[in-house]
């Protein structure tokens, strides 16, 4: 028997450029495996994704077969997307579906040891890192077929009411014999547009709220990234807040979204200062800088004359082209399109050096915002680390950070950890990226609201989870997630354009659990609420982590989760009944071999 490991399904879903932080462009759509002496077939992909709101649940099930005359030992691997969660993982076998459970690390060890040790065919799945996750299978006899089922969750990101979800194509992995796609699209208003822009075939069908698409392939794999995307009906300062219960002995799950979708007072905005930072070292040559040369256009193009601006270009060292902040007007603005048309990829890239003008420029300003277009790769920064930029974010003082990334989507939160007011943007390639430009280049030079607030006034409101700015731009918006048992006054308050901004909404707790479902919010809540106890789990004494480590492995227990402290375990000795029954897509999805 062969001891390699070797069946990889590196299974990835990046968003477009509207997710709150960079992503991970991850190959490998589709299945891929390969035995010692050849290749293992990818007999069939199918993939369901379900879309509720800005929640995005996927089921991804393949069939693979092994048509050498050795058996192949497995593993089923893939890098999480980002701001995703496992949710579930199963098998068939003699021709049922075994569903994995969730157990403290310790005790899935321990099981998955003891199975072996019995002769069993056992597998183990471990979260070995933020953004991966690893199952180990039993061996496929010669002539055999495996098929598997993996479930997680992701929040969808949103720039004003525009939503967007891509499917990567999987670069140079081999196409399945046939590869099914099915995205059920349920949004909370009425859809004004959808689209598929680089699947010609892609069927897109239904009204109002609810749109289907259906996309079918047979050994030719999708060829480019399946991007779908949507605008939904929205107003301006756009609350929505909504509760479901699942049990009616336990607290009901809330979710609470403010997006900042339109300006109501346009006509009193004031003059703003912008610091255009263009990367044209060696690394961005071809696309990236064609694609990073559209966008400071874009960026260019929607500044008035009453603004100031500069654009700073870096490669082995950073210069600026206007000598200052000067008003965009005609001049000024011809002087930096021929600069930014002339634009040529060569050398290293000071990016420090880079930030450090901009910062410079913008430090006093009122109303400042750099655009840095870059892949992420300080090549001229000395030291061990690259990454390690040497910038205090005082010099950039009340100034916003507005990212565009290109080719490298995980550098640019290295980059920026440590500076103020940043909000990261990765550009895609492809017919995604055409929208990810324009999309960045209004919210670079969007109007802000100062001294956000979002409140949750009730008597009964805890575990509030997501992050609440001091400042948010037009374009982008704030998610809560929190456990509620009555009623709850939700309250914006902030100020734009020197005015005041103040807007509720009262969410209404439903007392009994009401059998429609519960739009993933449950799950959603764990996940979030575990992602805060794991970065907790590091600031805290041994103690403290234990405690807070104990309530991880409760949650992931209770909701199904792949954490730092669970893991997934499967052996013959599972009950059948162990198994829940598909709640997202048909079990007759793909034959069996």
């Amino acid at each position: 028997m062969s001891r390699h490991p070797s069946l990889s399904l590196l299974m990835s879903f990046a968003c477009l450029c509207l997710a709150a932080t960079a992503f991970a462009r991850m190959a490998g759509a589709t299945g891929h495996a390969e035995g010692d002496v050849g290749p293992l077939r990818a007999a069939y992909g199918h993939v369901y994704v379900q879309i509720d709101g800005d929640l995005a649940r996927t089921t991804v099930t393949q069939v693979f077969v092994n048509d050498l005359s050795v058996p192949v030992e497995a593993t089923y691997g893939f890098p999480l997307p980002e701001d995703a969660a496992v949710t579930g993982f199963a098998e068939w076998r003699d021709g049922r579906k075994v569903e994995a459970r969730t157990e403290g690390k310790a005790v899935a060890r321990q099981a998955y040891d003891k199975a072996v040790a019995r002769g069993e065919r056992a597998a183990l799945g471990e979260k070995e890192s933020a953004d991966r996750f690893r199952m180990s299978l039993h061996a496929l006899p010669p002539g055999g077929s495996r098929k598997v089922e993996l479930r997680y969750v992701q929040t969808l990101s949103a720039l004003g009411g525009e939503r967007s979800f891509v499917f990567p194509a999987g670069g140079d992995r081999p196409a399945p014999s046939v590869l099914d796609v099915a995205i059920d699209v349920r949004a909370d208003r009425p859809i004004e547009a959808i689209e598929v822009p680089n699947q010609p075939d892609a069927r897109v069908s239904g009204t109002g709220a609810r749109r289907a698409l259906h996309l079918s392939r047979g050994r030719e794999g999708l060829g480019g990234d399946l991007a779908l995307r949507w605008r939904q009906e929205t107003v301006d300062l756009d609350l929505a807040a909504r509760a479901v219960r699942s049990d009616p002995d336990e607290p009901a799950f809330a979710e609470v979204r403010f997006a900042f979708t339109g300006d109501p007072w346009a006509e009193v905005r004031a003059p703003r200062d912008v610091v255009l930072v263009l990367d044209t070292s060696i690394s961005m040559a071809g696309a990236p800088l064609a694609r990073a040369k559209t966008l400071a256009l874009e960026a260019l193009g929607q500044l008035t004359s009453g603004d100031r601006v500069e654009l700073v270009t870096f490669a082995g060292e950073a210069r600026g082209v206007l000598g200052g902040l000067r008003f965009a007007d005609a001049p000024a603005v011809e002087v930096l399109k021929k600069r930014i048309a002339g634009a040529e990829a060569r050398g290293r890239s000071d990016l420090q050096g880079a930030l450090k003008q901009a910062g410079a420029l913008l430090g006093a300003s009122g109303d400042g915002v750099a655009l840095l277009m870059t892949d992420g790769q300080p090549t001229a920064t000395e030291g061990d680390d690259p990454f390690a930029l040497d910038i205090d974010p005082a010099l950039f003082g009340d100034a916003r950070l507005v990212v565009a990334q290109f080719t490298y989507p995980r550098g640019v939160s290295r980059l920026t950890a440590s500076l103020p007011n940043v909000t990261a943007r990765f550009v895609p390639d492809g017919a995604a990226g055409v929208f990810a430009v324009g999309a960045i280049a209004r919210l670079a030079v969007a109007p802000t609201i100062e001294d956000l607030q979002v409140e949750l006034d009730g008597p009964a409101v805890f575990m509030v989870h997501g992050a609440v700015p001091t400042r948010l731009a037009l374009g982008e918006h704030v998610r809560l997630l929190a456990r509620v048992d009555e009623d709850v006054w939700v309250r914006v308050t902030g100020v734009l354009h020197g005015k005041a901004v103040e807007v509720e909404t009262m969410l209404q707790v439903p007392t009994d659990a009401d059998g429609k479902g519960d739009h993933g919010l449950p799950v959603e809540w764990a996940r979030h609420r575990v992602a805060d106890l794991e970065a907790e789990v590091r600031r805290v004494d041994e103690a403290e982590a234990e405690v807070v480590a104990t309530e991880i492995r409760a949650l992931g227990t209770t909701y199904n989760l792949a954490t730092r402290f669970t893991s997934y375990v499967l052996t013959d000795s599972l009950a059948p009944d162990s198994l829940a029954p598909d709640s997202l897509a048909p079990d007759s999805l793909a034959p069996d071999s």
